[in-house]
């Protein structure tokens, strides 16, 4: 059983980090061979990650991870964002000023990384800062666990060189969701990530209607 969950768990994250790229067709024997294991924990880890669309039949006894549409992306977009917006909902019962402290300079440390055109580092500042508020649900196994698999899955649609103008809008963009915590406003939160969100699904494909 163990080692069924580290092959599903191993896949996942290479599917996820993007070690697999979409359009790779994985096999049952393939994928034994490489990992020298037998076919049954490798065909189990397929199915479940089919179960979860990371993965889809192609061909006979194969699998290969889907191609991205913008319609795909919207929709991860929109589910993301009901989750975040779930996560900041529950983290305004739970702030301390403690937390919003290590907040604001999480965010700071962003600023001074944009000030210094960096914009991966800055990107990565802006990610502990949400990495800090997901730490208030750590006790929710399931949704902590779900929000971090959807934020894994999202990066696939970030680029591996960010620019330092979209680093600058994801900065300012929660900086104003930071405001909106102080605020212990929920929905303006929801609201703020779920433009956010979509903003950063327009810059991987372009504006509606364009792909």
């Amino acid at each position: 059983m163990l080692a069924r969950k580290r092959i599903y768990a191993r896949l996942k994250s290479r599917i996820l980090s993007g070690r697999i790229p979409p359009g790779e067709r994985l096999t049952e024997e393939g994928l034994a061979r490489t990992l020298g294991i037998s076919r049954t924990p490798v065909r189990e880890a397929l199915h479940r990650l089919a179960s979860e669309c990371l993965v889809a039949p192609a061909g006979p006894r194969g699998f290969s991870v889907p191609e991205e549409s913008r319609r795909d992306a919207e929709e991860l977009a929109e589910l993301q964002a009901v989750m975040e917006g779930h996560v900041l909902r529950v983290a305004c019962g739970r702030l301390t000023g403690e937390t919003l402290a290590r907040a604001e300079t999480l965010l700071v440390k962003a600023e001074r990384a944009l000030a210094r055109r960096r914009p991966a580092e800055t990107l990565e500042w802006v990610a502990r800062f949400c990495q800090e508020l997901h730490g208030l649900i750590a006790d929710k196994h399931r949704l902590y666990r779900q929000v971090s698999t959807l934020r894994r899955y999202a990066l696939r649609y970030c680029p591996a060189c960010p620019s330092v103008e979209s680093a600058r809008r994801a900065l300012q963009a929660h900086r104003e969701i930071l405001a909106a915590l102080r605020l212990r406003d929920a929905e303006l939160c929801e609201r703020l990530m779920r433009g956010h969100l979509l903003r950063v699904c327009a810059e991987a494909f372009g504006p509606p209607g364009a792909g």
